[in-house]
C-alpha cells in the first residue's frame, strides 16, 4: 500500500532533493488550482507548493513551514516567520487624541488576531504613548516588546496562538469572577473587606482572559474559516463569545458591589436588611455556578431548571426592592445608604440576567433526535390567512 507522507521531503541520491520546489501534501480550497499528487519515491507522494507563494515569503528548499490539520480535513500551511501582512498591525499615533484611543486600537488589533504590532509616532513617541503601549503589554497575554527606538515600538506575540485551550481559559475566568463576588459580599459585612486595588487587579485579570479567548477565536477562524468545533462542550465560536462577554460583565458588577458595599457598611444598616441582602446574593451565586456547569455539560433539562430558578430570583429582587426602596417603604436609612442599597440590588439582579444567558448555552448544544414526517402527509400550498392591520 502506498504511504501518503505529508511531512517527509523526498531525497535523491546523496541526499539531494529531487526538485527545486518544496514538496508537501496539501488540500487546496475549492477556489484554488487543482494539483495532482505525484510519486516522490518508493513510498512517498506529494504536491508542489505554488511558486509565487514560496517566493513572496522568501522561502526555498529546506525552509521550515508550519502545517496544521483543521476541522474540515484540510491542511493549513503558514510561514513561521510571520511575514504574511495580514498578521501585522501598523498603528500610527497622532498628537491630540487621549491615550485611551491608542489602547483601544491595540486591543482591537489584538482581538483580530494580529501577531505583530508596530506603533509609530512621527517626531518621536511621547512618554504617554510609551506608557500606553506598556499598559497594553501588561494587560494582555503574550505580546512582548522586541524592538524600540525613538519613533517606533514593535511587539510580537510569542505564544502558541490558536493552540490554547479555550475551555480551560473559560473555567479559570469563571473562578476569578466568583471569587470577586464572594469578596465583594464581605464589604457590607464585618468579616473583612475587599480592597479597591485588589478588585481592580482581578477585574483586569478577567479582561485579560476575555481578550485572550476572543483573540484565540480569531486566530482559529482565520486559519480555519469553515471550522466550528472548538473542543470540549462548545460547538462553535458563538457560545464561547457569549460566555466570555457575560463573565466579563458579571465581574464589572462585582466591582460595583464592592464599591457600594463599603458605603453601605459605613451606615447603620439593620441586621435584618443585611441578612436579606446577603441571602439574596448567595442564591444568585449558586445560580451562576449552576448556569456555568450546565454550559460546560450541556443538558436541556438541567438548563431549563436553571432558567426557572432565574425567574424565581427575579421575583426575589422585585420583593426586596419593594421592601426597601419604594416611597411607601418605612426606612430610617440616609439617602446615600438607600442609593448604595439600590445599586447593589440592581447589580445582583443583572448578575442573575447574565447567569440566565450563560445557562441558555446548555439548551441547544445537545442534538435532539429528528422526527420524520410520514411520507403520506401532504403539505398544503394554501397561504395562511392573516388578520388585516388595523
Amino acid at each position: 500500500m502506498t504511504e501518503m507522507n505529508a511531512f517527509e521531503a523526498p531525497r535523491g541520491g546523496a541526499g539531494r532533493p529531487l526538485d527545486s520546489s518544496p514538496m508537501i501534501s496539501v488540500n487546496e480550497s475549492a477556489s484554488g488550482s487543482v494539483r495532482r499528487l505525484q510519486r516522490m519515491g518508493a513510498v512517498t507522494v506529494g504536491v508542489s507548493l505554488p511558486r509565487t507563494w514560496v517566493s513572496e515569503r522568501d522561502l526555498g528548499v529546506g525552509s521550515p513551514v508550519v502545517v496544521r490539520l483543521v476541522s474540515n480535513g484540510a491542511i493549513v500551511i503558514r510561514s513561521p516567520s510571520g511575514a504574511d501582512a495580514r498578521v501585522r498591525a501598523q498603528i500610527g499615533v497622532e498628537n491630540g487624541p487621549p491615550p485611551e484611543h491608542l489602547f483601544r486600537r491595540l486591543i482591537g488589533a489584538y482581538l483580530r488576531g494580529a501577531e505583530e504590532f508596530v506603533v509609530h509616532q512621527d517626531g518621536g513617541l511621547s512618554p504617554t504613548s510609551r506608557t500606553t503601549v506598556r499598559t497594553f503589554q501588561r494587560r494582555t497575554v503574550h505580546p512582548q516588546i522586541v524592538f524600540e527606538d525613538r519613533e517606533n515600538i514593535v511587539l510580537r506575540d510569542v505564544s502558541n496562538g490558536a493552540s490554547l485551550g479555550i475551555p480551560v481559559l473559560l473555567r479559570r475566568m469563571f473562578q476569578v469572577v466568583v471569587e470577586m463576588h464572594e469578596d465583594a459580599e464581605k464589604t457590607w459585612q464585618s468579616s473583612g473587606l475587599a480592597t479597591e486595588e485588589s478588585m481592580e487587579t482581578r477585574d483586569d485579570e478577567v479582561d485579560r482572559y476575555a481578550w485572550l479567548i476572543e483573540r484565540t477565536l480569531a486566530l482559529r477562524l482565520r486559519d480555519d474559516p469553515g471550522g466550528t468545533s472548538l473542543g470540549g462542550p462548545f460547538d462553535g465560536p458563538l457560545p464561547v463569545f457569549l460566555l466570555t462577554r457575560c463573565l466579563e460583565r458579571i465581574a464589572d458588577h462585582a466591582v460595583i458591589l464592592a464599591e457600594n458595599g463599603a458605603h453601605l457598611r459605613e451606615s447603620s444598616i439593620p441586621p435584618a436588611t443585611l441578612r436579606a441582602l446577603t441571602g439574596y446574593h448567595r442564591q444568585v451565586l449558586e445560580q451562576l455556578r449552576a448556569a456555568f456547569h450546565v454550559a460546560e455539560h450541556p443538558d436541556p433539562s438541567a438548563a431549563n431548571e436553571v432558567l426557572d430558578g432565574a425567574t424565581a430570583l427575579e421575583a426575589t429582587h422585585a420583593t426586596l426592592a419593594g421592601r426597601f426602596l419604594t416611597p411607601a417603604a418605612p426606612s430610617t436609612l440616609p439617602a446615600a445608604a438607600l442609593t448604595s442599597l439600590g445599586l447593589i440590588l440592581q447589580s445582583i439582579d443583572r448578575t442573575t440576567a447574565y447567569a440566565r444567558d450563560i445557562a441558555q448555552v446548555g439548551l441547544g448544544t445537545r442534538e435532539e433526535p429528528a422526527v420524520a414526517l410520514p411520507p403520506q402527509v401532504a403539505v398544503s400550498a394554501r397561504p395562511i390567512a392573516r388578520p388585516l392591520a388595523p
